[in-house]
This record gives C-alpha cells, sequence and structure tokens, in this order.
C-alpha cells in the first residue's frame, strides 16, 4: 500500500510539474505580448505627439468656415483643383519635342465631368456657375493655344502671354469653385433656420390659448 501510494504521489508530482512548466511557458507568452503592446503603445503614443504637435502648428483661415458645410464637396472640389494642375503640368511636360497634340476639351477633363454631372444643382443658377463654364473652356483652350503656338512660333512673348492667361484663369476656375461652395454653405444654413422656424410656428399654434393666460399667484409667477 505504502509503495501504490508513493507512486501516485510520484505521478501527482510529475501531473504538478508539468503544469507548472505550462503556467510558465504562458506567462512568458504573455510577457512577450505585454512588450509587444507596450512597445505599440510607446510608437502610437510618439505618432500622438507628432499630430498634436503640427495641429499645434496650423493656421487655419477663418474666411474659409463658410465654405465647408458639404464635407464631400469639400473633398470633391479640393481633389478637382488638383487634377486640374495635373492637366496642365501633363500638357506642359512635352512642349518644347515640336509635337503637336490635341489636349483634352473642357468636357473630358474630371473638373468637366464634375460641372455635367452638377448642371441640375441649386448653385448652377448662379453667375458664378455660368462664369465658372466660361473661364474652365478658357483653361482647355489657352492650354490647346499653347501646344499649337509651341509647335509653330517659339516665340517667348506670345507663349508666356498664353501661360500668364492660362494661369489667371487657373485661378479664377479656382476662386469660383469656392465662391459655389459658400453659394451652397448659406443655401444650407437659410434651410436650417427656416425649418427652425417652421418648427417652432408649429409647437407655438400647438399651444392651448389657456396656457397663455397669465397665473396672478406669484408662486406659479416665481
Amino acid at each position: 500500500d505504502v509503495g501504490d501510494a508513493s507512486t501516485e504521489q510520484m505521478q501527482g508530482m510529475d501531473q504538478i510539474n508539468s503544469t507548472i512548466a505550462q503556467l510558465d511557458h504562458a506567462t512568458q507568452e504573455n510577457a512577450s505580448a505585454s512588450s509587444a503592446v507596450s512597445t505599440e503603445a510607446n510608437t502610437l503614443s510618439g505618432i500622438t505627439d507628432e499630430l498634436v504637435s503640427i495641429v499645434n502648428r496650423t493656421i487655419f483661415d477663418e474666411s474659409k468656415t463658410d465654405i465647408v458645410c458639404d464635407i464631400d464637396l469639400t473633398f470633391d472640389t479640393t481633389k478637382l483643383k488638383l487634377d486640374h494642375i495635373a492637366f496642365k503640368e501633363a500638357n506642359f511636360l512635352d512642349i518644347g519635342e515640336n509635337k503637336k497634340w490635341d489636349a483634352v476639351d473642357h468636357h473630358n477633363c474630371n473638373l468637366g465631368k464634375w460641372i455635367d454631372e452638377h448642371k441640375n444643382e441649386s448653385y448652377a443658377s448662379t453667375p458664378q456657375w455660368q462664369e465658372l463654364l466660361k473661364v474652365h473652356e478658357h483653361v482647355h483652350s489657352g492650354v490647346q493655344s499653347y501646344i499649337d503656338t509651341d509647335s509653330i512660333d517659339k516665340s517667348d512673348a506670345k507663349l508666356m502671354s498664353i501661360a500668364r492667361d492660362i494661369e489667371n484663369d487657373t485661378s479664377k476656375v479656382f476662386t469660383l469653385i469656392d465662391e459655389l461652395k459658400r453659394i451652397k454653405c448659406k443655401s444650407v444654413k437659410t434651410k436650417d433656420v427656416l425649418e427652425v422656424k417652421k418648427v417652432t410656428s408649429t409647437k407655438t399654434a400647438a399651444v392651448p390659448k389657456t396656457a397663455a393666460v397669465v397665473n396672478d399667484d406669484e408662486w406659479d409667477s416665481f
């Protein structure tokens, strides 16, 4: 009996040792994972500090607060501005190689496609929209004129004049896009105000006339 008991005790000790070994392994894995998490946390903390530093050094143009009510419109038009710069740069890269080609017209560039897609918007009935159509077309015709002139006449003065007109028209396009965003935001604010007035008016009309009677009891008044 003593021998059997000793054998069982040995088996029990082996199981305990095995369990301890497993716990030790799990502890080491947890320690490794904790170290990895700590490293990631330190990295994230560093990135956060950098972002905070960048934000603290950023200066916001307060005059632009009335053109960012529509986030999608803001992002879309910003990308369109960059696309138009890329359109000019792509064509100017081949200038001086005695080549002649047809630049993308004002209907098939990204801005042109956006204009066609939004021609039924409320701001499309404004003078700014009509001016945008005209100036945007001038940019494309100017780029084409620059290409054609460069292929036959490399007069610096003439090319400089065309390039100056292109840049001026491009600046006007960007300004008009911002004006359209401002018009959109103004219409949204006006709509919101009208909705508030409508709701307020409805609530006022729904109040029973007896509710408007002044109670002479000073405690009720208080």
